[in-house]
């Protein structure tokens, strides 16, 4: 290959580099967020729980140092931590005694980062809320800066010392130059990837390797700077090798891009594409300046001083792209003026635009008249401009600030106003709610997420078809949404949920009141229901009901009861003795929901039945029905409420159902 060959095809890598920037999609979060707890902080239990759970904004993996502790004891875990998803679980001792507990949680986010915390909970009613007796222990941030420093460093010095090899020197060398040349950019890269090496290993050891999107693209950028050091190395023996070299270097330079905060949601479509070219534009001027000094050292002559003069023009493009790619990436990572010198995020970017000045003066001077002394001043400050960018890559962004755990807030949800459509599904433990109306051109969505107390839960990271969800009272998030979208899809931090927005002409109320009409006048009715209060907390139980006050229920591998007017039977488990008591006489078959129902929508259909929806205000309570087109009955319905999600589904009406005294 030839050095004519070899430029053209560094010019080819350079640009899918930048082309990957702009087409790569955003992967995840910068620094998981706790979003809540289960028990909370502060929370005074009756029972002991089986586990701790945490949800998060993003998905996380075990972290060091994870804790239970009972104050003044030991241990009480059971297990070793699990992680799933947004979800972090921390297994206990079966029964744990009365007494105040201490938890530390740590967790690593997709963008390698480690993130702790501490609360506290207490078990056995009556005691005072109590205090955490664990603090966090997290990772030397000296050390994490260092090995941030030598990934970086080591990436920008091979892929500048690449380019400067066939951009700068070249086409007027004699073959003893060219020969010096190949073996200094030879020694060059090998030194360039063994500091990549050493910083990437360390780094993705602590974010758990490919468990993290930053970990696996540290073992990536490890992988590529071993190969690469093992050409460069028989480069020095084969010089046909060295272009090979060089490649793995010129593929290194996204990786930083990929690791770091440009891909995060949030940030515009150009913010990769200018990471990028600071990255490129900075590697060539860094890893240009330490070429440019060995080459002043050991490959003397005419061909030496052209590259200079070449390195120069290029340098001063660098230059520019650095400032206005720096910028930039400022202005989608700071929110305010007033966080670059509260944050450390901003504090970092303004040591680095301090240093990036002295930096351009010395270029400035070293342009007139080529220096290696000035040469090595200004790699010294560059070095130095490195560490302020390892604190930027470990600092959150001023955008996002941090969050602490959320609890629900003191009052009930808003309900949604009469003749919207309202829908609601689980999330988790809580229930989340959506509502939707026409707003110009546009459609506005309100979510309101309701935790198993019944009451709202603010300060969540709630999205809205991509957009975030604006506070607008307890557990409340309302998001305007361009035109007419087919179904909403909302985010928040605990997974996604998916709602349906179109809506079918036709009686809705209607029909959900013959449903209701023909169930109270039925003879009897047979259904199986599904009842759950959060994730491991699931019934399934088959309800048998005779006009006028008759009913029996199974639960599987459960309980069981008989009511029969003002008696009742109940017995824990199958086989166990029934125990009979009193009864106010019930009025049977009952229908699930009570005469304040409203906002009634038909969202779907087919040949054979109708769906409808429609919001039960006493409890509050969201319903979907499905109602059989030929008869009106009521076929299965699913209801969502707090800490009560229920689907039931009608086998039979009007049957003959026999229910009797236990034996």
């Amino acid at each position: 290959m030839t050095d004519a060959d070899t430029v053209s095809s560094v010019r080819r890598v350079l640009i899918a580099v930048c082309v990957l920037a702009a087409v790569f999609p955003p992967l995840a979060h910068a620094h998981a967020r706790l979003v809540h707890s289960a028990p909370a902080s502060g929370a005074v239990l009756a029972r002991a729980p089986a586990s701790v759970v945490l949800f998060y904004d993003d998905d996380v993996s075990v972290g060091p140092g994870n804790e239970v502790v009972r104050n003044g004891g030991g241990s009480a875990l059971a297990g070793r931590p699990k992680a799933s998803g947004r979800l972090l679980e921390l297994p206990l001792e079966a029964s744990l005694p009365d007494g105040d507990y201490s938890v530390r949680w740590s967790v690593i986010s997709n963008d390698g980062h480690i993130v702790q915390g501490v609360f506290a909970f207490a078990v056995g009613q009556g005691r005072p809320a109590p205090e955490p007796s664990l603090r966090p222990v997290s990772r030397s941030r000296t050390a994490d800066t260092l090995e941030r420093w030598l990934f970086l460093l080591g990436v920008l010095a091979a892929g500048g010392a690449a380019v400067f090899r066939y951009a700068a020197f070249g086409p007027e060398a004699d073959g003893p130059a060219l020969r010096s040349g190949s073996r200094v950019t030879a020694v060059l890269l090998a030194a360039s990837f063994a500091a990549c090496i050493a910083g990437t290993v360390p780094l993705s050891r602590a974010a758990n390797g490919s468990a993290t999107r930053f970990g696996l693209v540290l073992e990536l950028a490890a992988a590529l700077a071993a190969a690469g050091a093992v050409l460069a190395v028989a480069a020095l023996r084969v010089p046909a090798l060295l272009p090979a070299a060089a490649f793995v270097a010129v593929a290194l330079l996204p990786l930083p891009s990929l690791s770091g905060h440009a891909l995060d949601p949030g940030q515009p479509f150009y913010s990769p594409v200018a990471d990028v070219l600071h990255v490129l534009a900075a590697a060539i001027w860094l890893g240009g300046l330490v070429a440019l000094a060995a080459f002043l050292r050991f490959v003397a002559g005419r061909a030496t001083a052209r590259a200079g003069e070449r390195f120069s023009t290029i340098a001063l493009a660098a230059v520019l792209v650095v400032a206005a790619t720096g910028l930039v990436r400022a202005l989608t990572e700071l929110s305010s003026v007033g966080q670059l010198w509260t944050t450390t995020y901003g504090r970092a970017l303004l040591v680095k635009g301090a240093l990036l000045a002295v930096l351009v003066a010395l270029g400035y001077w070293n342009r007139r008249r080529l220096r290696r002394p000035v040469v090595l001043a200004e790699i010294a400050v560059l070095i130095v401009l490195l560490l302020a960018v390892g604190v930027l890559t470990g600092s959150r962004p001023g955008v996002r600030p941090p969050v602490t755990a959320v609890t629900a807030s003191a009052g009930p949800i808003p309900l949604p106003p009469v003749g919207v459509l309202t829908l609601a599904a689980q999330n988790v433990r809580n229930a989340l709610t959506i509502s939707a109306r026409p707003a110009g051109a546009q459609t506005e969505v309100t979510v309101a997420v309701i935790g198993p107390d019944g009451l709202g839960v603010n300060g969540l990271p709630v999205r809205i078809n991509g957009m975030s969800g604006v506070a607008c009272g307890q557990g409340c998030y309302a998001a305007r949404v361009p035109g007419r979208p087919a179904a909403a899809r909302v985010d928040t931090g605990h997974g996604t949920v998916v709602f349906p927005l179109r809506t079918l002409p036709g009686p809705g109320a209607a029909l959900v009141a013959g449903a209701g009409r023909l169930l109270r006048t039925s003879s009897s009715t047979v259904y199986r229901d599904r009842l759950s209060s959060g994730p491991g907390h699931t019934l399934h139980t088959l309800w048998k009901e005779r006009a006028p006050d008759r009913l029996s229920y199974v639960i599987d591998g459960g309980a069981a009861g008989i009511v029969i007017g003002a008696r009742r039977w109940d017995r824990d488990a199958p086989g166990a003795r029934w125990i009979a008591s009193p009864q106010q006489p019930l009025s049977l078959p009952a229908v699930p929901w009570t005469r304040q129902i409203t906002n009634f929508k038909i969202i779907a259909s087919d040949r054979t039945t109708w769906t409808v929806a429609f919001l039960d205000r006493s409890t509050p309570a969201w319903f979907r029905v499905r109602i059989d087109r030929r008869t009106g009955r009521l076929l299965s319905f699913a209801m969502t409420a707090a800490a009560h999600f229920m689907s039931d589904e009608y086998v039979a009406y009007d049957g003959r159902v026999v229910i009797q005294p236990p034996h």
